[in-house]
């Protein structure tokens, strides 16, 4: 066989195994990154409510009402970040539910931008309790979770401590709870600063600054 139509042949074989090679290595790369993320998401399932600490955005404050019935409890919660860079920023989060034998994992779940309500999409883990989304930020924004839950027992608790992941204290945070008339052992571990009928509920107002808690708020009754 002709010298050159096999060295020709050659130089073929060894393009084609370059190729491969590379798609390879991009395969796996994107199987690599994919895991990366899975990890992430893991590793922050007990709780963290961010995927990774990003210096350049600020949770700055929130604003929580939470709903309480006899046997549901429902949570809408305005989140406030600030992107001090230019241009806009998208950070990965993760948001932890309450969910025990007494709070089953919600049955409705929202989450949206303020500005404009356009939705957010987000990916569900219910074994872990949280759910996983990204948010655009630019300048200050305000992204809106809404749920709600089965409850199956006399207290209802709301996730706060995963502010400490942001190394940061809230400016400003604000709770305003509505409780029915009938529940007279209303308690709280903290203590509202304002207490009033409205309607046929009662509110209960907690408001904060410079806020880091270090527990979570519990209602029970």
């Amino acid at each position: 066989m002709n010298k050159y139509f096999i060295l020709l042949l050659a130089i073929i074989y060894l393009l084609t195994v370059v190729v491969i090679l590379s798609i390879h290595s991009n395969f796996f790369r994107q199987i690599s990154a994919k895991s990366d993320l899975s990890a992430i998401q893991h590793n922050n399932v007990e709780g963290e409510n961010i995927t990774e600490y990003d210096s350049g955005i600020f949770f700055e404050s929130e604003k929580i009402y939470i709903n309480i019935q006899n046997d549901r409890v429902s949570v809408t919660g305005h989140y406030f970040f600030h992107n001090h860079d230019s241009g806009k920023r998208i950070i990965p989060l993760s948001y932890p539910f309450p969910v025990n034998e007494e709070m089953e994992f919600p049955d409705s779940i929202s989450v949206y931008l303020s500005d404009d309500s356009s939705s957010i999409s987000f990916e569900k883990n219910e074994k872990h309790g949280v759910v996983f989304f990204a948010v655009p930020v630019t300048g200050l924004t305000e992204f809106v979770v809404s749920y709600s839950q089965k409850l199956h027992g006399s207290t209802a608790r709301y996730i706060l401590t995963t502010t400490q992941t942001w190394k940061e204290p809230l400016k400003y945070a604000v709770f305003s709870i509505s409780t029915p008339q009938n529940f007279k052992n209303l308690k709280f571990n903290y203590k509202p600063d304002l207490t009033k009928s409205e309607h046929d509920c009662i509110l209960h107002i907690i408001e904060r600054t410079d806020f880091m808690p270090d527990k979570d708020l519990y209602i029970t009754w």
